[in-house]
């Protein structure tokens, strides 16, 4: 993995790749950091992300911004992170089915349940209203074979799944493939992950509210227009809102 605009560290054991990058791109363009483990890895909402120590990929992409960046523009981050690793599981293990659910996970189906392989936190630094950098922070769960009670049936990894990979080979390709797509046109990117989601047209329900809708569209920022289903009023999904919905 050789890219001279870029700077790569790896450490044996930190808090968070996420929480390392934004210290180092206070100094450097673009970065890439890697781990043996995390003592503090997170995911959307803050919700913790289980890994043992050296078996699986801790991994997190920074890069600073020279200008001034739309909305529209950053949250397609969060589809890129979501596109390079689908594509990836998908060409490594091409007798299972992936899905990438909203927003930012994607699961694989064992046995007819679908589990949580990988997991995706983007994050963007704000100055004002100038975005200072952009961050895609990356878990997948590579060589893992047990997990804490609290998450062993709905959790897996490759290694379970029975593919052997060694985490440095997926690295490797994680770069290769988010180099690729920031180099696409922000229409072509909403349109794949809209079709990768495959989640417009489908009912959800929204955890905290108890609630079913109907999603309508994608807005171009990447948020979901939904329409509830008793009184037909429409709203845009927050970011904070968890939801539940049937991924076939």
């Amino acid at each position: 993995m050789a890219d001279k605009n870029i700077q790569y560290y790896h450490f044996p054991e930190i808090s968070s790749t996420n929480e390392k990058i934004k210290e180092i791109l206070d100094s450097e363009k673009k970065v890439v950091v890697t781990a043996e483990y995390q003592t503090k890895g997170r995911g959307r909402l803050s919700r913790k992300w289980h890994g043992e120590p050296g078996e699986n990929i801790y991994f997190s992409y920074g890069e600073t911004h020279n200008g001034e960046v739309s909305f529209e523009k950053l949250s397609l981050y969060q589809a890129i992170g979501c596109l390079v690793v689908y594509d990836i599981l998908s060409k490594l293990c091409p007798n299972e089915k992936f899905i990438t659910k909203y927003p930012n996970d994607i699961l694989v189906k064992v046995e007819g349940i679908y589990k949580k392989i990988c997991g995706i936190l983007v994050e963007h630094s704000f100055s004002g209203s100038f975005c200072q950098y952009s961050i895609i922070g990356i878990g997948i769960n590579v060589n893992q074979t047990s997990f804490p009670d609290e998450v062993k049936d709905i959790a897996t990894s490759l290694n379970l799944l029975a593919y052997k990979y060694s985490t440095d080979e997926i690295i490797e390709k994680l770069l290769e493939n988010i180099l690729k797509y920031l180099s696409w046109e922000e229409k072509d990117l909403l349109k794949l992950w809209e079709e990768r989601i495959a989640i417009i047209g489908k009912e959800i329900r929204l955890v905290n509210r108890e609630e079913q809708w109907l999603v309508k569209s994608m807005l171009k920022d990447g948020r979901l227009e939904i329409e509830n289903l008793s009184d037909h009023t429409k709203e845009i999904l927050s970011d904070g809102e968890s939801i539940r919905y049937n991924y076939e």
